[in-house]
């Protein structure tokens, strides 16, 4: 019998669909992270590579998980495309435009502020709108993220920005802002990680910024698994704000 075109067409939704089934029908067992072997692939920004990553392997070693293992990738464009096919297991980051085929979990809101050397020359006390227009800026422009799209958030708010560096990733920030009279506009979690171990202050934007809602997402085949659940709750716990330290305890 050779299928119709419709049936062709109509073919990848019913195997999908077969596939949910299989999964709601099966009894799962308990998931147990100190005896898996399971290789987790995460789509992240490197926001997330530099402050959430070091907090998950502490994790791991306090749950004496040594076989679980995580593959990153990059998060960009093609992050929902890898949910789908299954390239990729979870994606965290700002994530638009979502397709009902992934479920979404509200991690925090992030904020942004300002960095700037301890011992600049003409920040002190606070960073003025006078101080933002006339200093030299470092920029981060990581495409595919809400960081990407910084100068049009800026340009909103009337406050462009005299760049005289462009970088594509946060990589480097701290030594480059420490080391020189550039400021920078970074998220809140990325100042804490740099100043921690940069000589680098940090300053409230002198404008209101409206706050970014970062996620984790992940495909409806996933949401029922065991080994995934764990995973989920495990990065909720760790992107909360008020856990960004390494002396959590899990």
């Amino acid at each position: 019998m050779i299928p119709t075109p419709r049936a062709d067409a109509i073919a990848p939704t019913i195997s999908t669909l077969l596939q949910l089934a299989d999964n709601d029908l099966a009894v799962k067992p308990e998931f147990l992270p100190q005896q898996s072997q399971r290789n987790f692939t995460i789509g992240m920004t490197d926001i997330s590579q530099m402050t959430l990553l070091p907090l998950l392997q502490i994790a791991l070693q306090q749950q004496a998980a040594d076989g679980i293992t995580f593959t990153v990738q990059n998060l960009d464009e093609q992050t929902l495309n890898a949910l789908e096919s299954g390239k990729c297991d979870l994606a965290i980051g700002y994530l638009t435009q979502l397709p009902e085929s992934v479920y979404q979990q509200h991690l925090f809101d992030q904020s942004y502020v300002c960095l700037a050397a301890e011992n600049h020359p003409r920040i002190r006390a606070q960073l003025r709108a006078e101080d933002w227009r006339q200093e030299k800026h470092l920029a981060i422009r990581v495409e595919g993220t809400a960081h990407g799209d910084m100068d049009k958030l800026l340009d909103e708010h009337h406050m462009p920005r005299r760049i005289a560096l462009t970088l594509p990733s946060f990589l480097g920030t701290g030594e480059l802002v420490a080391e020189s009279d550039m400021i920078a506009v970074v998220p809140e979690q990325v100042a804490r990680h740099i100043t921690r171990r940069y000589p680098c202050r940090s300053w409230p934007l002198p404008f209101p910024l409206a706050k970014i809602a970062i996620r984790q997402v992940w495909h409806q085949r996933l949401h029922r698994d065991p080994g995934h659940i764990w995973l989920r709750s495990l990065i909720a716990t760790l992107a909360d704000p008020a856990q960004q330290s390494t002396s959590i305890k899990i």
